[in-house]
């Protein structure tokens, strides 16, 4: 097959891409002498923070994105290496930086490419003949594994040859880099070009968001004045005080120990489910795609804790869900701003429903309160300033009280247009997000299809496919 690079763009470094005007935005360039360096902000600071400190690094592994790409025919490691250094080296300067520590703040450091060790950053992995439980267990060790500060955060593994054939390219990056929104176009990069073929991932986006009339009699509450009174006040109060509310209730799914996350992880994937019929019932309901999923996922873990008749509940009481809100403005995209530039959201999940469609309208309902709440951006703000002013072991102790009081964090991520690498069909993509809380689940389409994968802490629930056999 004949490589050819993407066509040549003016660079941009990540604060030209970042407006000025964007109190979010995680980056904003200087020159250090001969270094072209970028400051990093936010949860990038404090991700990358913890990675150039040895005693955090004794209690957590690195928050990492690990994208699994299903080929439909094997690939060579020196393809892959020409299709990375083409097309995403010469094209994202995050991607060919390491982090580096300057006083008390992270900033991103250019290589150049030559610098680059590409047979470090691209490997291929005696895979053939690895079973599932063989892929989990390297899944397991890309999570125990300390990242090499001196190195750009990222590395690629070729699994060909797996059992039943499957043959995988697995990119294994740290969260210190990018957010999701940004990953999904970086893989659209990698993806060969077809001429004709434009991405269409924003118009599925708005298809997704955008509820349509109902066609039938249930129908989505509003949210009323004084609902939306309480939204606001309570966003302010729950983004100034966040870190001192109160943990959920215990429950096999609940990290016990918040302070010290197990440094091994369990992993499920669910069956495929087809989007058309996540968009067949928003359509029908009057919802969101994001509703649907949302509700349906509820209702797998009131149904996981029923199997066990968990005492939760008998209780009575909910959980708290925490995701990932996306804080570009309407004139940015991730695609041309590949940093972090989220903040995060909570829903109190109800362990009662009587049906699904109970569930989506609940999540509906809770998630228009949601959007009127200014917590995601005051969080925001905090972290900005706490991420620059406190020592590393108090902002990392502040960080895994903050996500410990939730039972679970989830995010839905739209991905890439369907494609090929090197001529190898794209026949799947899913990913797990490695972060030290006791459950996270995430939901990705691709293809037209939608898959959940799930990881957990071994110590918290090591055996997370109850939850994906009742999805």
């Amino acid at each position: 097959h004949v490589l050819t690079a993407d066509p040549p763009q003016t660079a941009c470094t990540s604060a030209e891409m970042a407006p000025q005007n964007n109190p979010v935005a995680d980056s904003s360039s200087f020159s250090g002498g001969k270094k072209k360096r970028t400051f990093a902000r936010g949860f990038s600071t404090v991700f990358g923070k913890g990675l150039h400190d040895e005693h955090v690094m004794t209690r957590f592994r690195p928050v990492t994105i690990v994208v699994m790409l299903t080929l439909d025919g094997p690939i060579s490691a020196e393809t892959l290496r020409l299709l990375v250094s083409e097309r995403l080296l010469k094209r994202i300067d995050r991607f060919r930086a390491k982090t580096v520590m300057i006083g008390n703040r992270i900033a991103f450091e250019e290589l150049e490419e030559d610098d680059i060790d590409m047979k470090y950053h691209v490997r291929e992995e005696n895979s053939s003949g690895w079973t599932q439980q063989d892929f989990d267990a390297f899944l397991c060790s890309i999570y125990c594994s300390i990242k090499d500060v001196e190195r750009p955060l990222w590395t690629f593994h070729i699994c060909n040859k797996m059992e039943n054939g499957k043959n995988l390219v697995v990119l294994n990056i740290d969260h210190c880099v990018g957010d999701g929104a940004s990953f999904t176009h970086l893989l659209e990069r990698i993806f060969d070009d077809r001429e004709g073929n434009a991405p269409k991932t924003d118009q599925l986006k708005q298809q997704m968001k955008t509820p349509q009339k109902p066609r039938a009699s249930v129908q989505a509450r509003p949210l009323g004045l004084l609902n939306m009174l309480g939204a606001v006040v309570g966003g302010v109060f729950d983004g100034v005080f966040c870190p001192l509310l109160p943990q959920d209730p215990p429950s096999s799914l609940k990290i016990k120990d918040v302070q010290n996350p197990s440094k091994e992880k369990s992993f499920s994937l669910a069956r495929e489910v087809q989007l058309k019929n996540f968009l067949d019932i928003k359509n029908k309901l009057g919802v969101t795609v994001n509703d649907v999923m949302g509700g349906v996922l509820n209702v797998a873990l009131q149904r996981y804790f029923e199997a066990s008749n968990a005492p939760i509940l008998s209780s009575g009481k909910s959980v708290t869900v925490s995701f990932p809100i996306n804080m570009r403005g309407p004139s940015e995209s991730a695609e041309s701003s590949f940093y972090n530039c989220i903040s995060t959201g909570t829903l109190t999940v109800e362990l009662n429903h009587r049906c699904t469609v109970d569930a989506i309208m609940e999540h509906n309902w809770k998630m228009q309160a949601a959007k009127m709440s200014p917590s995601p951006r005051i969080q925001m703000i905090i972290l900005r300033l706490a991420s620059r002013l406190l020592p590393i072991d108090i902002l990392i102790s502040v960080a895994l009280k903050l996500y410990g009081r939730f039972t679970y964090m989830m995010s839905n991520v739209l991905g890439p247009r369907p494609g090929c690498v090197d001529g190898k069909k794209v026949t799947d993509v899913y990913f797990y997000l490695f972060v030290p809380i006791g459950l996270y689940c995430g939901l990705y389409s691709y293809d037209g299809k939608v898959r959940l994968s799930i990881s957990s802490d071994s110590e918290t629930e090591p055996h997370p496919e109850k939850i994906t056999s009742v999805w």
